[in-house]
């Protein structure tokens, strides 16, 4: 982190099923926020001031998606803006849940599309102790994963890794077990649709 709140990017965010690579990645995302505050002043200037709580501030970044699958990635995260669901967004070592609150993509070219993106913070991990989780990058994986026995003996693999004594264990296997969780619903929302 600078001085100014703002974290320099050391690993790419990942945002929900979306993993920002390349140059997607923003250079800096700012954070923070205020207290809301309730200042009492009373005769003679003596003060009673009744902290009300934390008031995040919109995390913001920008950055360019590249590449041939650059018109699917623009429409996945546009979907997701679209649905306005909490969604989890981390990297080195923050984690929020978030809301998609403004995304916008200026599509001249199809493999050079500008983005800005902006999350409303609904809650915020433990800054210290949360390694970014792997995303599936991109829905399609989650569909080839499929669903049925193999999705759910992989998934109970997983749920074993969480009784680990090791802290990094532990986080992979939660890691692994969002992304197939997350697949299993997408599998499922598909065979609902037919």
């Amino acid at each position: 982190m600078d001085a100014v709140g703002s974290v320099v990017m050391g690993s790419p965010p990942v945002l929900g099923p979306v993993a920002f690579q390349g140059f997607e990645v923003p250079e800096r995302i700012t954070m923070g926020g205020r207290q809301w505050l309730t200042v009492h002043t009373l005769p003679g200037g003596t003060r009673i001031v009744d902290a009300m709580g934390p008031d995040d501030r919109e995390l913001a970044w920008s950055g360019m998606i590249s590449g041939i699958g650059a018109a699917e990635r623009v429409r996945q995260l546009d979907r997701l803006r679209r649905a306005g669901q909490a969604l989890p967004l981390g990297g080195d070592g923050w984690r929020y849940t978030v809301i998609i609150s403004r995304f916008e993509a200026d599509s001249a070219n199809p493999w050079w599309v500008p983005y800005r993106i902006s999350c409303t913070v609904l809650s915020m991990g433990d800054l210290a102790a949360v390694e970014t989780l792997p995303a599936l990058a991109t829905l399609a994986e989650a569909a080839a994963l499929g669903a049925g026995p193999e999705l759910e003996s992989e998934m109970a693999a997983a749920g074993i890794g969480l009784v680990s004594a090791a802290l990094s264990d532990v986080v992979a296997a939660a890691g692994l077990l969002a992304r197939l969780t997350t697949a299993r619903a997408y599998t499922t929302s598909l065979e609902n649709k037919t």
